[in-house]
């Protein structure tokens, strides 16, 4: 398990909740300019020009949004640009699963087909379900972090299958594991844990997350 030198209920008495209201006020207007943005019942008819990286449109893609627009509602930030599973290259050609797909329009129409279902699935408390989507499996901080501008009250904004872990075992599931790459199972378990504990009882999921990451954000244990 790993080992963190303050206990929780020390950190709940050292946190001050009204220091980290405009954070959490930042982060819900971001998330709500993603709504306004790209509502629900745009997806069906949304084109790829809408949703990838790369095209020179920057603010008008989804993708921008999710990675570099919304740096309050959590970071997805550096890494590869794979997480967004199709996007266009400098190149200007396309990537996408070249090896199951001809073309980036049959690939989107895959993927899009994929985050409709995540979103109904999520509509019907499926969540177990979500991770289990084929096309959009290959983005797991990409699907947690779109399905919590849509569904923040049932997510935490914490995108990282390896910080929700890191989460959970210092609050006692030592048998989390990043193996099996469920991050909206372990999200989910990680704000049931949470939910459980009455001196957190009021709090929204936005200022969960500033609890947890001033209590042991698992970058600072980075060697």
């Amino acid at each position: 398990m790993t080992k963190n030198p303050v206990s929780f209920e020390e950190t709940l008495k050292q946190f001050d909740r009204s220091a980290n209201q405009q954070a959490v006020l930042l982060a819900e207007q971001e998330r709500q300019e993603v709504v306004k943005r790209f509502p629900l019942d745009a997806w069906p008819t949304m084109p790829l020009s809408r949703y990838a990286l790369g095209q020179g449109n920057k603010q008008e893609s989804f993708c921008w949004w999710l990675e570099f627009g919304t740096p309050h509602v959590g970071s997805i930030k550096g890494g590869s640009a794979r997480k967004h599973i199709i996007y266009k290259q400098g190149d200007d050609e396309w990537w996408f699963d070249r090896q199951t797909y001809k073309t980036e329009q049959e690939a989107w129409e895959a993927v899009r087909a994929n985050f409709m279902d995540a979103f109904a699935k999520a509509q019907k408390g499926q969540w177990d379900a979500v991770d289990q989507l084929e096309q959009i499996g290959w983005g797991p901080a990409l699907r947690t972090k779109t399905l919590y501008c849509y569904f923040p009250d049932d997510l935490l904004p914490i995108s990282s299958i390896f910080h929700i872990v890191h989460f959970l075992r210092l609050l006692g599931n030592e048998d989390a594991s990043t193996s099996g790459y469920e991050v909206v199972r372990l999200n989910r378990l990680l704000l049931s844990t949470l939910r459980q504990k009455s001196e957190l009882k009021g709090w929204n999921n936005k200022e969960l997350e500033r609890l947890l990451y001033f209590w042991a954000d698992p970058r600072d244990q980075r060697k």
